[in-house]
């Protein structure tokens, strides 16, 4: 009678290449070992979950199909996979010595009920000091990271982890954000609600980033300030007017009136990179400059009037712009050459699945190599991890194809409406009031950098830059908008 198994795989939730092994490679190779030995597995179970601590579902999970008796067997790649805590521990060798499971099999040995429980409860003691050592060597190396002036984990936004120089790096889009963000804001003008709909997030994230001490070079551990060999993003300065604005001792009078003002948060200064501002003079005539945030900004004193304003952005819409009857033209090229490659796109699936189906019959002969014992162990994992590499390669492949052989007409119909919808933005725009405008530009554009009054960048949102950089007279195939970037 044979055994039947829970084959049970775990990973922390700690990053992929800290893993000693994978899910998948822990399964691979623990159904190769239940192959050889005769077991049945009657359920797999895998968990992404810290063993520290009691409390695992799918772990629980198991406990129950072991005491329903549907399961008389474990197979696991380590002990420590089981448990990496005294209680777990505990009741594992519990189940064990009670004969209620009739085996533990690992990938080196099997763990009986007439072993000497003292080895197991060793190895499982091992585990849970292994826990504790690391816990207490994370503490202390962030404690020795921050005291040198190093970021001690994951970078915030508006940086990235550079392992060259073990520390944090500036990204610029980000960090040019983070900036305008800090700007914005220590206007007085912008609520934390107008910040987050403008930037695409939660309010909470707006709130979090203009309190963190990182982005003027400060590392904040344990409630202490400690100072950062980084490159700031901000001045403390600014950091310092910011949160004047959030304890309420700085507003500006237009924020109170309730005042709408559509550019603002759109213009950057193209000299100092900071971001251009507005004010109401007179009662009834808007102006826009630049906020001069990091002082000196030779532009400060350049002053944009509405009707300006207006203008520069009526040129960035009219760069969307395409006649409709080159559209209709366009999309019906692009609708015939479609339909006459849909034969050649069936060939090409009918390939990669013969394809796919080759490296299968290739890993059941591996392993029936393997199993008698023609390969040592070592060049099997190796050439059965290759196999899968390509094998996963080829059916990614085929969904992708399989993908744009189903949508591409769609595709191309949402295109043309993209194209279409993109000329009504500006018959919208010339008859909108304040409000609408603000809506419109926000939807279609980041901001256009601004010198001398004039437009030297526009920078559209992804979906209409292919718009503005397609040539009037263009293929509509070739011109087709990234739907997933939006």
């Amino acid at each position: 009678m044979s055994l039947k198994a829970i084959l049970y795989c775990r990973k922390s939730t700690d990053t992929e290449e800290k893993q000693e092994r994978s899910l998948e490679d822990q399964q691979f190779e623990l159904e190769a070992i239940a192959e050889r030995e005769g077991i049945e597995i009657v359920r797999v179970l895998t968990e992404k979950k810290s063993a520290k601590a009691p409390g695992r579902p799918i772990f629980a999970d198991m406990l129950s199909l072991i005491n329903s008796g549907q399961a008389d067997t474990i197979l696991c790649w380590k002990l420590d996979r089981l448990a990496r805590n005294p209680i777990d521990g505990g009741t594992i060798s519990w189940i064990l010595q009670q004969n209620q499971i009739k085996s533990i099999v690992t990938y080196d040995r099997t763990y009986l009920p007439t072993d000497n429980i003292l080895m197991m409860s060793l190895e499982f003691g091992s585990s849970n000091q292994f826990v504790r050592d690391l816990s207490a060597n994370v503490k202390r190396g962030y404690e020795n990271k921050v005291r040198r002036g190093e970021w001690p984990n994951r970078a915030p936004y508006g940086y990235k982890n550079d392992k060259n120089i073990k520390n944090l790096k500036v990204v610029k889009a980000e960090a040019q954000k983070v900036q305008g963000l800090f700007e914005l804001y220590a206007t007085g003008t912008y609520g934390m609600k107008q910040l987050a709909k403008l930037y695409g997030v939660h309010t909470s994230q707006i709130a979090l980033r203009l309190s963190r001490h990182v982005y003027y070079g400060m590392i904040e551990y344990k409630g202490e300030l400690y100072p950062g060999i980084f490159k700031p993003v901000i001045s403390k300065e600014l950091f310092d007017q910011v949160q004047e604005v959030k304890n309420g001792a700085r507003v500006s009078p237009s924020r109170s009136k309730g005042l709408t003002f559509p550019y603002r948060g759109f213009m950057t200064c193209a000299v100092c990179g900071c971001m251009l501002t507005a004010s109401r003079k007179r009662g009834h005539l808007d102006y826009y400059y630049c906020t001069n945030g990091k002082v000196g900004c030779t532009q400060h004193k350049s002053y944009l009037t509405e009707k300006q304003t207006d203008a520069l952005f009526t040129e960035a819409l009219e760069k969307i712009q395409f006649d409709e009857e080159i559209i209709e033209i366009m999309y019906e090229a692009a609708r015939v050459r479609h339909e006459n490659g849909r034969y050649s796109g069936q060939q090409t699936l009918d390939a990669i699945q013969y394809q796919i189906h080759q490296l299968k019959t290739k890993e059941k002969k591996l392993l029936q190599t393997y199993t008698d014992n023609l390969i040592d162990k070592d060049l099997y994992t190796e050439e059965a991890s290759a196999l899968q590499k390509e094998k996963r390669i080829l059916q990614t492949k085929h969904r992708n194809y399989a993908a744009n052989a189903d949508n591409g007409l769609a595709t191309l119909e949402h295109t043309k409406e993209a194209f279409l919808a993109s000329n009504n933005k500006l018959y919208d725009f010339s008859a909108a009031d304040p409000e609408e405008k603000q809506k419109i530009v926000e939807n279609v554009l980041w901001n256009i950098e601004v010198k001398d009054k004039k437009p030297l960048c526009f920078k559209y949102k992804s979906y209409y830059e292919v718009l503005a950089n397609a040539p009037k007279n263009g293929d509509l195939a070739i011109m087709l908008p990234d739907r997933d970037s939006n």
